[in-house]
Order: C-alpha cells, then structure tokens, then sequence
C-alpha cells in the first residue's frame, strides 16, 4: 500500500497510546520481519541521562567531516519529525520516509497478529536500520530511548563504541528510583570485550556501577581527562577550549556541553584504534559545526532568546552554571513547561535564585503538567511567576516585560520548543 507523508507519519504516530513497554522481544520480531537489517550495520551506541543527543550529534558530524557515510538516531524530535533519522546531516526525506513506513506497517501487522504490539519508538528504530543500511552508512551513531538494557536500539548485536552520558535521576518508574539502578539499566548498552567512554563527571554512585560492568564484560573504560582541558572562553555563543594539545570550538552553550564534547572526542579517538581515519581537522570542524534545537540553543540576540529542553535536576544544575556563566548580568525572564512525571519542584528550587520572573504555561499533550500547578510551586519557590496554558501567549508577555538587555528563557519539556520555535520564526 502506498502512502503520502501524511499518512506515513499518521501511522507512525498512531502508535503512540501503546506508550512505552521495555524489552526486547517485539524489537527482535520486528527486525527478523523487515530483514534484520541492522546486523549489516556498524554502531556507536550512546545511552545516559542527560547529554546523549548532543554528544551523538558532534560525534555524527566528526564522523561526517571524516569523509564517512554517518547515520545518525536520536530523539526527541524538536522541529521536525524526521529529526531522528538523519544521514550525514540531513534529514531522511518525506519521500523515503512515505516508502519505509509501508513496509514496516507489513511487519507490526504481522506480529500483532501473534499478540505482539509494536511501539512507536519500536516501529521508528526499525525504520533507522533500513534507512541506514539502504544509505550505504559506513557507520551509525545510535542514540539510546529510554534505559539501554531493554530499550529497542539494545537489539543490536555489538558496537565498535559504547557511550555512556551523564547520568542523572529521570524515569524513575521505569528504571528505578535510585542512580545506581538507572546506571545498571543504562550499562545494558556495554558489550563484552567492548570499548565504553563514559562522561567525566558521573555522580559516584554511577560510576561505581559503569566500573564494575565494564570489568565483568571485560572491556576498556575511557574517561576524558579534565587535567587536559583547558577552557579559553565561554558565553552565550558558545565555548572554545583546548585538550591536550587541540584547540576547539563549540557553539553549544555551557561548560557541560564541552565535556560532552570531550565525551565525543575521546569516542573518535577510540574509533580510530577499530581502523576509522579521523584526522585532527574533522574532530576541530565537527565539534564546531554542531547545533542542536533546544540545548542550550540561543536562537536569537535581540532579545536574547535561549531554548533549552532539559527537565531533571541535571539538567537544571547544568544550566544553573550556564546561566552564572554566560547571563550572570541579564534579568532572566523565563518561560517553564513540565510534563507531569517530572520532578518540576527540584527543577524549579535549582533555578530559583537566577530567575527575575517566571511564566508556567503548558503544552499540548495529555501528558503535560497543568500552568497553575507549575504556578503555584514557582511562588512556593519565591519565584515571581504568572500562567497561562498557552505556550505561544505566554512567549508574548515575556517578549512584552523583557527590556534590550535582558535574556528570555524557553526551558523544561522538550515539546514546549517545537511551538516556542515555530511563533518565534514567524515573528
């Protein structure tokens, strides 16, 4: 059956009220149906808390600038659906797109005729691997969904790289309520006789754990060495920072982002040892051509506007340091929107003390935390605040109190980017 772009990703998202069932059973079926076809791939494969797509990005483009064919995975979609399959850069197009999802279709059909029922993330990553094998990709940069464990990227059957971002308390319910258990979940990823590069800066408990997987699989840790780091500049256009003997430049913002960007570094470094030529000059240009919609995005000067999709306590302390950094002499205006499952209190007593003024709205999905909740805990917090439930209304008044040095902040749940971005283009 064919099917425009429309009725592709119709389909795809109709399987979204299944939510999320951890395991590896369908993601195993799925694959056998359509082909296996990511045991014709190549992998680095990422997983963590917070840092993961930021870290998959530079890497993809390092490998891109090297002169390889790079898929890259990641989610969640902030502009555009088909952010997360993207091949050296680029978007998979709405055409192909039209052409896998049919396909994959035959394939959910199938199983749910045995009492298996696929996921939209499921059906998703399965279309990676095909878009990936049919691309020709020399190799994949693998972003993990939720865990690693029993998340669907884990159906591969090694990687040359695995990746370990910083881990943080977030999805609790799934993976556990302590830093321990979400890093075994997460070191699900790790392979026997493999090569994993971790975040240098995992909370102990993590690291503890990441250590000791590492050792039963056998394998080697690589840690990037912050006593080779040394940062020359930072602020709201980004960081330039020299390791070792190589001067870089970032354009995402904040000191964290530039050990993510050693994270990225060091993971390239490693696939040299596996035979991949990357030389000095793709490392410098595909750390520097990064962006990323939503992390620590500055999306314009005048006002001073910032995205940022983060909604865990890391993520918060992260831009804590980013604002003391980079905004420590502007009035913040900010713009919060949490999905209920969150931990919107933590999030908002960490930002507390940087923040002039605050407008909770929400966003439109089932799953988004009310204004008026988000309200009340921000005055809990002393943090002068109004709401509405209109996330565009809301960018308005904050436009209206911001005066020309001062900083407009978009931050917490990732949906609230996506509309944030499409009022702020069309201005």
């Amino acid at each position: 059956m064919e099917m425009d772009y429309t009725q592709a990703l119709e389909y795809i998202l109709s399987l979204v009220p299944r939510g999320i069932h951890l395991g590896l059973t369908r993601m195993r079926a799925l694959c056998s149906a359509i082909g296996n076809p990511q045991r014709k791939l190549k992998f680095v494969h990422v997983a963590g808390t917070n840092g993961k797509g930021s870290t998959c990005a530079m890497l993809s483009n390092v490998l891109t600038e090297a002169g390889y064919t790079t898929g890259l995975f990641i989610s969640p979609a902030v502009v555009d659906y088909r952010e997360a399959l993207q091949v050296n850069g680029e978007m998979i197009r709405r055409a192909a797109f039209s052409r896998l999802v049919p396909e994959i279709k035959a394939g959910v059909e199938s199983l749910a005729g045995r009492g298996m029922f696929v996921t939209e993330f499921e059906a998703l990553t399965a279309m990676a691997f095909l878009h990936f094998e049919r691309s020709g990709c020399d190799i994949v940069v693998l972003e993990v969904g939720l865990g690693g464990r029993e998340d669907a990227t884990n159906v591969i059957d090694g990687s040359l790289v695995s990746v370990i971002a910083s881990i943080a308390l977030d999805h609790m319910d799934f993976l556990g309520g302590t830093i321990d258990k979400i890093a075994c979940e997460k070191c699900g990823i790790i392979k026997p006789n493999g090569v994993t590069v971790i975040y240098p800066e995992q909370d102990s408990a993590a690291r503890l754990v990441i250590e000791e997987s590492v050792r039963l699989n056998e394998g080697a840790l690589i840690v990037p060495d912050l006593a080779k780091l040394q940062l020359t500049h930072t602020g709201i256009e980004g960081s330039a920072f020299r390791y070792g003997a190589m001067e870089f430049t970032t354009r995402l913002i904040g000191e964290h982002m530039v050990k993510n960007a050693l994270v990225a570094i060091e993971a390239a470094k490693a696939l040299k040892t596996k035979g991949y030529t990357i030389n000095d000059s793709a490392l410098q240009r595909g750390i520097h051509s990064t962006v990323m919609p939503a992390r620590m995005e500055l999306f314009s000067r005048n006002p001073i506007v910032i995205l940022d999709g983060g909604h865990n306590e890391g993520c918060a302390l992260a831009l804590r340091e980013a604002i003391r950094i980079s905004l420590t002499d502007k009035k913040i205006i900010a713009v919060c929107a949490m999905m209920s499952n969150k931990d919107y209190v933590s999030y908002l007593k960490i930002l507390a003390p940087h923040i002039s003024f605050l407008i909770a709205t929400g966003v439109p999905t089932e799953r988004s935390l009310p204004a008026t909740t988000l309200y009340n805990a921000a005055l809990d917090c002393e943090i002068h605040a109004q709401c509405t439930e209109d996330c565009v209304e809301a960018v308005q008044r904050a436009r209206a109190m911001a005066g020309p040095k001062d900083a407009i902040l978009v931050c917490g749940s990732f949906f609230l980017a996506g509309p944030v971005r499409k009022y702020l283009e069309a201005f």
